[in-house]
């Protein structure tokens, strides 16, 4: 799966739930968040200052673990 800058946080769980647990370990308070169909991956990043390209690999890392 390719996880966009532009992507929601609501669409990312959907695609793959695992990345719940993930967002959680990493203390990322999107879980249960109102704003997760309107807030995008590259929110999630800006807001808690990550480089996008950092969470992104995390994010990869944590799906390639899955396999």
């Amino acid at each position: 799966m390719n996880f966009s800058p532009k992507m929601s946080v609501k669409e990312a769980f959907d695609t793959e739930p695992l990345l719940i647990k993930m967002f959680m370990e990493l203390k990322l308070n999107c879980i249960g968040c109102p704003m997760d169909e309107f807030h995008t991956l590259e929110d999630v990043a800006k807001e808690n200052n990550i480089e996008f390209e950092r969470l992104l690999g995390k994010i990869q890392k944590n799906l390639n673990k899955k396999k």
